[in-house]
């Protein structure tokens, strides 16, 4: 993706994570001097967030890509060349997504590269490392080996559709779980602030010694550095459970 147009992206990525770094110095700190350090974190959150991004991209790159073994496979068994097997294959996917979809992108992209003289395999490993997903990847390399050797590509085609159709469901009841587990997460993590929030407006005097004086503020840090460190652990934890 070319970086003008992640652009938006990041600008709503950083506004929300602006967003929830004044809601932090407002609940833990007051707007003191002292709540600007909550604004060091907003670039490992925006890093964060940024691989957040990414798995997502690759995800949806995932499902189209095979869908778009499945039009290929049925072009080579028509009889057409694996050169115009991605021509018919491009036309299939522009009916089932927009025109503007990464996937037709790519396979736009592959076909003018074949036009000026690149082989075939050559164009299939590039779009493999654009992807950064690991099964284009694995399967460019194995493009590329059954073209070299003369194997059946139909089948080849066949099979890696389906492995990759088995995996895309896994990973699809595993993002299923990882919600629901994540989602009783941030309820526990929301209700914190909700705590806070309620003593700042509806029980002031309570809260007033959290926020002007020296133990009162110390406290809150801790409390603070206490909520970003189990945020980021739950979510490391819930992932090694589900996926690792």
């Amino acid at each position: 993706m070319k970086i003008q147009n992640r652009i938006p992206e990041m600008t709503g990525l950083l506004l929300k994570i602006l967003g929830t770094s004044v809601l932090s110095m407002w609940v833990f700190f007051d707007f003191s001097l002292a709540s600007l350090g909550v604004l060091c974190f907003v670039p490992f959150d925006l890093w964060r967030a940024r691989k957040e991004k990414e798995k997502e991209r690759i995800w949806k790159l995932n499902l189209a890509f095979k869908d778009s073994l499945m039009y290929l496979k049925n072009a080579l068994a028509a009889g057409y060349s694996p050169e115009g097997g991605m021509a018919e294959a491009l036309k299939g996917l522009e009916q089932l997504y927009h025109r503007d979809h990464r996937i037709c992108k790519e396979f736009r992209q592959m076909l003018a590269e074949l036009s000026v003289g690149n082989s075939i395999e050559e164009v299939w490993h590039r779009f493999g490392e654009r992807s950064k997903s690991e099964d284009i990847r694995q399967f460019a390399e194995i493009f590329y080996v059954v073209k070299r050797t003369g194997g059946d590509l139909g089948r080849v085609l066949g099979q890696s559709g389906d492995i990759i159709q088995g995996k895309l469901e896994l990973q699809r009841e595993l993002q299923a779980m990882v919600a629901a587990k994540k989602a009783e997460f941030y309820l526990m993590y929301v209700l914190l602030y909700v705590v806070l929030i309620y003593l700042k407006v509806f029980a002031p005097a309570m809260s007033e010694g959290l926020y002007h004086t020296a133990f009162g503020k110390g406290v809150m840090w801790i409390v603070f550095f206490a909520s970003v460190g189990l945020k980021v652990l739950g979510e490391q934890m819930i992932r090694k459970e589900l996926i690792g």
